[in-house]
């Protein structure tokens, strides 16, 4: 009679912790294909309001405002045309320009509402039929993006005095990993905010493209720009015009963008696995 070892092969072992180190990296590409980002905007970044003839933005906010009441948190908002502010302050409300005329600040709005760290609102699919390994650079195409600008410009800042929703359509690109880490973007889209429910029960729709590239992000919407990439202040002024029978909006946002999601490395799997394999291969409890 043969006698059962009460340990496990070496080469079960073995074949134990290929079969695990195999199955956590097909179940954690499948159940991870969605990620977070992270997108910061960059100063410079505007919302227009073309029926005030006005535009906000990121990082001319004011400290303080010319207040005839000596309340400094009460300023006034119309016909007021201190000198132009250099400097972002968080947590300030920001400086509304004049469109035709943007040294005159004649107002103030918390257009930006998290200045430039914008939230947590914006996520991205990508494609694991093929499993990203852990291992060296690994491209996959990006299939849908959920973003909500809404939560971070012109939140409830319309004529409407309504928050918006974002529609992100005809994706098209890639998400580059590198060792498991996300690296890079190639992506456009059209990106289309709808306020719905305006003026006599309408919708207000503006659309435009949105572009990943690089760790940058840019949205153009609704903002006529010179080759320059100046705005164009004759496309403006006909906005501006139009703006009085059918109240218009326009985007025109970049910054930065990254990801602190991670694929395990290959090796670290394996190590897992090994042991996984290691604990099952304990030895037994002898028979009574």
């Amino acid at each position: 009679m043969i006698s059962k070892s009460p340990y496990v092969s070496t080469a079960r072992l073995a074949a134990l912790a290929v079969a695990t180190h195999a199955g956590l990296c097909v179940g954690t590409a499948q159940a991870e294909n969605t990620i977070s980002l992270d997108l910061t905007a960059a100063d410079g970044s505007r919302w227009y309001d073309y029926f005030s003839d006005a535009f906000g933005e990121l990082g001319q906010q004011h400290t303080s405002f010319f207040d005839d009441d000596n309340d400094p948190g009460t300023p006034d908002v119309f016909g007021v045309t201190p000198p132009v502010p250099t400097e972002s302050v968080p947590g300030t409300n920001d400086g509304f320009f004049q469109i035709t005329n943007p040294s005159n600040l004649f107002g103030a709005a918390n257009i930006f509402v998290n200045d430039n760290d914008f939230s947590d609102s914006y996520t991205l699919t990508f494609d694991d039929s093929i499993p990203v390994t852990g291992a060296g650079t690994e491209v996959r195409d990006v299939t849908a993006l959920d973003f909500d600008f809404d939560a971070d410009v012109a939140d409830g800042d319309f004529v409407t005095n309504m928050g918006y929703d974002t529609a992100i359509s005809n994706i098209n690109g890639t998400i580059t990993f590198v060792d498991g880490a996300v690296d890079s973007f190639d992506v456009t889209a059209d990106i289309a905010f709808t306020y719905v429910g305006g003026f006599g029960g309408g919708d207000f729709v503006f659309t435009g493209d949105l572009v990943l590239s690089g760790n940058e992000w840019d949205v153009l919407v609704n903002v006529p720009l010179l080759p320059s990439g100046e705005l164009d202040l004759t496309g403006a002024q006909d906005l501006i015009n139009l703006g009085f029978a059918a109240p218009q909006a326009g985007w025109d946002l970049n910054g930065t963008l990254s990801s602190s999601f991670v694929i395990p490395e290959p090796g670290s799997l394996a190590l897992i696995g090994l042991g996984a394999a290691t604990f099952l291969g304990r030895r037994r409890k002898p028979d009574a």
